[in-house]
């Protein structure tokens, strides 16, 4: 990820076994476990995770529920602004202060994803990925027991934008055919229709949904984000008994 730039800055290994609360190696195994086995249902329940070739990064707010249920939150060290666009530092500290990570991370316009991007989200941006990164560096291994990819999903923004155009196109035709089976399942347009007057259809669904004169029931599905049509494939596969 060349167009991303994010640095591990400290790590102070020596505050690790502080976060959790056995006294024994074998003790603070199990309760990384048991901190594993509360986040994945947040995780899944609230889709604070997206999914990139098969597999689920998640978003930092996945990461800083994360840090809450072990006590470390992140707090901006700085952030300047660069040539292209901002650069921070964020530390993930403890309750008692000790910094167990640290990270430097970058958005610039370079990216093609925030080359028209405000300047404000351009720095907010900044400030995630280092976030992100902070926490990952001493709770990694707890994400991964819970069965996600240690890689936060905003360190996978490059690849998300640099996905070949087909691949998308391809996706958005597989999410049509799940839709129009779903649609009949439902008992067809009319009692979708009815079910969307109703306000008995998730956002997910009713936000893809509209009715036209021409087409009693059309799905829009080309201006959806990438994390929003994975979310809504999710739904419709479940719905679908896939």
């Amino acid at each position: 990820m060349s167009d991303i730039e994010t640095t591990a800055v400290i790590v102070h290994q020596e505050a690790l076994p502080s976060l959790l609360a056995g006294e024994s190696a074998h003790g603070r195994a199990r309760d990384a476990e048991q901190i594993s086995m509360a986040l994945k249902p947040v995780i899944e329940r609230n889709k604070l995770f997206v999914n990139i070739g098969g597999r689920k990064h998640v978003l930092v707010e996945g990461w800083t529920t994360l840090g809450a249920l072990v006590g470390v939150f992140p707090a901006t060290d700085w952030v300047r602004e660069t040539e292209t666009g901002f650069e921070a530092r964020v530390e993930a500290r403890t309750l008692a202060g000790a910094v167990v990570g640290a990270a430097i991370a970058e958005c610039s316009r370079e990216e093609k994803r925030w080359k028209t991007a405000d300047r404000y989200a351009i720095k907010s941006m900044a400030q995630t990925r280092a976030t992100s990164k902070a926490l990952r560096m001493p709770l990694g291994f707890i994400m991964t027991l819970s069965g996600y990819e240690p890689t936060p999903a905003e360190e996978m923004d490059g690849i998300q934008s640099r996905r070949n155009p087909k691949e998308a196109d391809a996706e958005r035709a597989e999410l049509q055919k799940l839709l129009q089976r779903w649609v009949t399942e439902q008992g067809g347009p009319e009692a979708v229709i009815k079910l969307l007057g109703d306000n008995e259809l998730p956002d997910v669904v009713s936000s893809v949904l509209t009715v036209t004169p021409d087409n009693k029931l059309a799905p829009v599905l080309g201006n959806l984000s990438g994390k929003a049509r994975e979310n809504l494939s999710e739904y419709l596969r479940i719905e679908l008994g896939e």
